[in-house]
């Protein structure tokens, strides 16, 4: 007979870095990985969040490029994403929206970027940074002025967005807890 014990299964660990805040959401967009650096994988939905700091008055702002990973917020995403990318006749974005926002696991990213000037290729590149990370909730949205989409400290949600599971399911409108 063998006295040996099975090793006790540890569940992992780890150091949670979260980011919250308001800001303008852009660049709603699926991103195709196959084939980029000899990497592969399955598409992803991705944004950016323009994060507002400082002065109320007078705020700045801070670029949050990121991979969407909350399931609510990949939904809210898809959903927003054609607000997002309306433009005007002069191609600017038609629509502000405006999302409160918990971002994991941020980093600094660095990357050449080819510069621009008058909207046309100089044909020279500089080097740029942004922050990147996982958008893990949104907790707030509103879209020219209108709050379309809160959800409280308790998790309950009022909505005038057309949030659903599928077409077989009813959407989710109005106050839910």
């Amino acid at each position: 007979m063998s006295n040996q014990q099975q090793p006790a299964s540890v569940a992992n660990e780890y150091f949670d870095l979260h980011t919250r805040g308001i800001g303008y959401l852009n660049r709603a967009r699926w991103v195709d990985v196959k084939g980029k650096g000899g990497r592969r994988g399955e598409p992803f939905l991705a944004c950016s969040i323009n994060a507002l700091h400082g002065a109320v008055s007078d705020p700045n702002t801070s670029l949050y490029d990121c991979r969407v990973s909350g399931a609510d917020a990949q939904e809210i995403v898809e959903v927003l994403s054609p607000l997002v990318l309306a433009k005007d006749q002069n191609g600017r974005n038609s629509n502000k929206v405006i999302v409160g926002f918990v971002i994991g696991d941020t980093y600094a990213h660095l990357y050449e970027r080819k510069v621009r000037e008058n909207g046309r290729d100089t044909g020279t590149t500089e080097m740029a940074c942004l922050i990147k990370g996982r958008l893990l909730q949104i907790t707030y949205v509103k879209v020219n002025d209108e709050v379309v989409y809160h959800k409280d400290k308790e998790g309950n949600i009022t909505t005038s967005l057309a949030l659903g599971a599928s077409d077989d399911e009813p959407r989710r409108t109005g106050t839910h807890a």
